[in-house]
């Protein structure tokens, strides 16, 4: 249980230190990024959890969406091409 819940911490860190270098961005440890990563870890610790299928996992693409805008800038097509490349 703790390696898993270690290992989607890692995922979901790793997809912002990304997210990050695409923005040409310093990588720093802020409140939207905490918020991120909180509500990452527990809706995939819930999904596990529960037991239900792997597609719930897609809930997670509308709040690195909104975490994106909200870090970086609601600019469309930069959003939308970095979101692809990481």
């Amino acid at each position: 249980m703790i390696i898993t819940n270690v290992c989607l911490l890692l995922e979901a860190l790793s997809i912002v230190i990304c997210l990050h270098h695409l923005y040409g961005e310093k990588f720093r440890l802020d409140i939207a990024t905490v918020c991120y990563l909180s509500i990452d870890m527990i809706s995939m610790a819930a999904v596990n959890y529960l037991g239900l299928s792997k597609v719930y996992t897609m809930i997670i693409y509308p709040f690195l969406i909104l975490y994106c805008g909200a870090r970086f800038g609601f600019k469309l097509k930069q959003m939308i091409i970095n979101l692809i490349l990481s």
